[in-house]
Formats: structure tokens, sequence, C-alpha cells
């Protein structure tokens, strides 16, 4: 039987970033990016996001 992991994303906003108000693409892409690799995993399933503005 293979251990099954949890994990947590976390995203951050840049300085750089003007829209403070809601989800900038940053984010989005930097979220979509790793539960892309973590739907690759067999071994490991998402159970939060986190997110710092």
């Amino acid at each position: 039987m293979t251990k099954q992991w949890k994990a947590g994303i976390y995203a951050r906003l840049s300085r750089d970033d003007v829209n403070y108000y809601s989800e900038s693409a940053s984010i989005t892409n930097q979220k979509a990016y790793m539960i892309e690799y973590l739907n690759e995993q067999s071994d490991i399933y998402l159970v939060d996001e986190y997110v710092e503005m």
C-alpha cells in the first residue's frame, strides 16, 4: 500500500501586482501550476489552499 500525503498549496501576491482587492492572474497561475502538479501525483492530495495578499 502506498502512503498517502496531504498537501496545502501557498500562493503569494507580488508587490508589483496592483490589484489588491481580488485574486490576481499571478495567484491564479501559481495555484493552477501547483494543482496541475498535485493531480499528476498518485500519493498526494490537496487539502487546503493558502493565499497571501
